[in-house]
């Protein structure tokens, strides 16, 4: 199987720039509450058009949880006076970068749905907008809920809700890297659907690094799911367990033994396991110098994907690795979004 990857200093112009806008304000909230009788705790942040205050939050959420919120705290708000206008210039595309058109594209988006002078009503508070919940890498204090990754994608009036997983952050319980925590996600899930500011057909999941396997895992749970993306993710635990010797003890606490001892505990952890049981659009996102998760998890998920004749597109990076940083994460998480607002109606 011939896989062909962007490469972004000679494919992808990525150019940014802030422009003058209303100037606006996003809270980013931490709550917990406690699935199964485990008290573990997500960050959820609104797009600022609806103006969600603390008491605002705390009424969605309860109205949201049948378990009920524990307690909710504000993290962070951000005050902007710009919004994202990236003019994102792709010279060539190929099928096996996930393009939907062949040939020259250009295409210049403001990063919102509702913004100013688009032809769209700018929402009141009471509009719904598509959701998106990230499944964060690592596990307890490595690699944490990147809060300033939910702000770029609720700029693009996104709701977006990030579990922190057992463990984490003052929760109880023990993660199981894809065992009994997901239970906890797939409450998170069902209760960012039953939002009153959320469009409950328009819900999408992305999952970062071992993110993908909790991601994957909760598409199988939730039948309404419009996209998946894994970026970096973890495709097979049991090449994990192989490739990462530094991992090998921590997995063997986690999930109970090695792959020879605990195969379908594997498996089940595993996305390319579970990709029969998916019933949504994939977009695969990957760098092919990626050494914390190889090259090989993505092209193994896409080859399974393509065998099953199921709806994938890729976005492969020449000499990346597992973390990018500024205007190219920039061009990553904007051409992440644009593949997310191809399944918003």
């Amino acid at each position: 199987m011939e896989i062909r990857a962007l490469s972004l200093p000679s494919i992808l112009r990525f150019e940014s720039s802030r422009t003058s806008s209303t100037i606006s304000s996003m809270s980013i909230f931490r709550f917990s509450y406690s699935p199964n009788g485990v008290r573990v705790l997500a960050y959820i942040a609104f797009p600022s058009v609806l103006g969600v205050h603390l008491h605002d939050a705390r009424r969605i959420l309860r109205d949201s949880f049948p378990e009920g919120v524990v307690d909710i705290e504000r993290v962070t708000q951000v005050t902007s006076d710009w919004s994202p206008n990236y003019s994102v210039t792709i010279e060539s595309r190929d099928p096996s970068v996930g393009s939907r058109n062949g040939g020259s594209l250009r295409r210049t988006s403001k990063g919102d749905l509702y913004s100013e002078g688009s032809g769209l009503d700018f929402p009141s508070r009471h509009q719904r907008f598509p959701a998106l919940m990230y499944c964060r890498g690592g596990t307890g204090r490595v690699g944490p809920v990147r809060v300033e990754w939910m702000e770029e994608f609720c700029l693009r009036n996104f709701v977006v809700v990030a579990p922190c997983y057992r463990q984490a952050e003052g929760g109880q319980g023990f993660d199981e890297f894809g065992g009994a925590e997901n239970e906890d996600v797939v409450s998170l899930a069902n209760a960012m659907v039953n939002m009153s500011v959320v469009r409950d057909d328009e819900i999408f999941i992305l999952g970062f690094s071992r993110g993908s396997i909790n991601a994957f895992q909760t598409a199988v749970a939730l039948p309404n799911v419009r996209a998946l993306v894994t970026w970096g993710g973890v495709s097979d635990l049991a090449i994990t367990f192989e490739e990462r010797e530094d991992l090998r003890r921590m997995l063997r606490r986690k999930v109970g033994g090695t792959p020879q001892e605990r195969p379908h505990e594997y498996e089940k952890r595993s996305p390319v396991y579970l990709v029969s049981s998916i019933r949504c659009p994939v977009l695969i996102v990957h760098g092919t110098r990626d050494v914390q998760v190889s090259f090989s998890h993505a092209t193994n998920l896409l080859q399974r994907m393509r065998m099953k004749n199921l709806p994938v597109s890729v976005h492969f990076y020449e000499g990346l690795g597992h973390h990018v940083q500024g205007v190219v994460h920039e061009a990553v998480i904007e051409r992440i979004c644009n593949f997310l607002l191809t399944h918003v109606d």
